[in-house]
């Protein structure tokens, strides 16, 4: 596969997670970039697939499960749970910790940890919950269920969690913006995205 099919590939990959595509690769593609360079030492086609495609079918997935509790409903945001508009709400690179407060968090999907050698079938990607420490030293990485996020049941359990360990229960969300700003999410926002009227007819 030579660079320009490789290239069409991500950018096909990611437009049909991410959309409007249009308004989310300005933030998508220098978190790609960083993926390719700090962990696949710039090849992009092993990026695409050891990454990318395993990815997206960890992603969508979650999607499914996401959006099967607002079944006969349509929703305003066709990125959803993955983005609001050109707001990330899943990504695919860490975030500077200089943009978060105390207490945030934000999904991550990771490569997944290196095998020894001998193995030959690599592990998938893994969506992460990160939180940073109440005084902002360290940031704290707990692997997630896909068929659970974004449930309520799921964001209680966490809130309980983390105040059993005397942090404050996680008040936002923040995805990375365009320009470089993360902007805040409220926790129940991912959760309870905006709804059209129920469908008719299965349309």
């Amino acid at each position: 596969m030579d660079g320009e099919s490789v290239d069409r590939c991500l950018q096909s990959t990611l437009s049909s997670l991410y959309p409007p595509y249009q308004l989310t690769a300005p933030t998508l593609l220098p978190q790609v970039l960083r993926v390719v360079q700090g962990r696949y030492r710039g090849d992009a086609l092993h990026f695409l697939l050891h990454f990318l495609l395993p990815a997206k079918q960890l992603l969508e997935e979650l999607q499914q499960h996401a959006c099967v509790q607002y079944g006969g409903l349509l929703l305003r945001h066709p990125g959803w749970p993955l983005c609001l508009q050109e707001k990330l709400v899943v990504q695919l690179s860490p975030l500077d910790l200089n943009l978060l407060h105390p207490g945030d968090f934000y999904f991550l999907v990771s490569p997944p940890p290196s095998r020894p050698h001998s193995s030959s079938s690599p592990l998938p990607p893994r969506v992460l919950l990160v939180s940073t420490s109440p005084c902002r030293q360290h940031v704290e990485q707990q692997e997630v269920q896909v068929e659970r996020l974004f449930s309520m049941e799921w964001l209680d359990s966490v809130n309980r969690q983390r105040q059993q360990r005397g942090a404050p229960p996680p008040p936002a969300a923040p995805p990375a913006g365009r320009r470089g700003r993360c902007v805040q999410t409220p926790l129940g926002g991912p959760g309870v995205p905006p709804v059209h009227q129920p469908q008719e007819g299965g349309a």
